[in-house]
């Protein structure tokens, strides 16, 4: 990105409004039948000062990311994820009252209603389960040579949902190659890749079947500062 995107929410106020500059990309994503959901209006605003934010913050921030959602697709978002895996009790009792189809706010091993002092939420949460690649490399777990065999190996599970993240920076601009070949190493061994809404669709079907835990913030190995994650048993 450069050096300037990493002031934006710190010495430069508002970042560049990226979908707005390519909406015909954003449809065309739609239109090869990919998935696109809400991710925050600010990334770096809400990732450095979330822990701060009221129930007006979070209904503003939701509010506006809603807004350029509608005005490039024209239909409202059915989903949401908070950036950086941060979010609060407040965020997911807010982000609960807008009916999404599903939200993947946590880090964690399966899906699952959150629990908060105010009780069990009605909207599911769909957990990141794998470690995302700058992680693994910052913490020295694998390489990039290694990486696409690391993850294959050691964190994709049978017979269960697996969900990874790619991020643009990484995958997308420095290493799109590590995308292709994860999605080539897992298909060829039989993983079957799905939208989340339709992955969503399908757990819903059996709502007595999902599970309801609370989470915590926790520190992660390769990661900066402490995100969301899924408490189990």
């Amino acid at each position: 990105y450069g050096l300037k995107s990493f002031f934006y929410g710190t010495l430069l106020k508002e970042p560049p409004l990226v979908a707005q500059s390519a909406p015909e990309a954003i449809r065309r994503i739609l239109n090869e039948g990919h998935e696109i959901g809400i991710h925050g209006y600010n990334h770096a605003y809400w990732a450095g000062k979330f822990g701060e934010f009221n129930a007006v913050d979070i209904r503003t921030e939701f509010f506006k990311a809603m807004e350029k959602y509608e005005e490039i697709i024209g239909s409202r978002p059915i989903s949401s994820a908070c950036p950086n895996w941060r979010c609060t009790e407040e965020i997911l009792e807010e982000a609960d009252k807008f009916n999404f189809l599903y939200l993947s706010d946590v880090r964690g091993v399966t899906p699952f209603f959150p629990k908060t002092n105010k009780g069990v939420l009605n909207t599911p949460q769909i957990p990141q389960t794998m470690p995302v690649f700058h992680e693994c490399l910052q913490a020295g777990i694998c390489s990039k040579k290694d990486a696409v065999e690391y993850l294959v190996e050691n964190e994709l599970k049978e017979g269960k949902l697996n969900v990874f993240t790619l991020h643009d920076w990484s995958e997308g601009l420095l290493y799109p190659e590590i995308a292709d070949n994860f999605i080539a190493s897992a298909k060829d061994r039989g993983y079957i890749f799905k939208t989340l809404s339709n992955c969503a669709k399908e757990i819903l079907e059996n709502r007595a079947a999902i599970p309801s835990c609370g989470f915590a913030l926790k520190a992660v190995q390769g990661s900066i500062g402490k995100i969301a994650f899924q408490e189990v048993d």
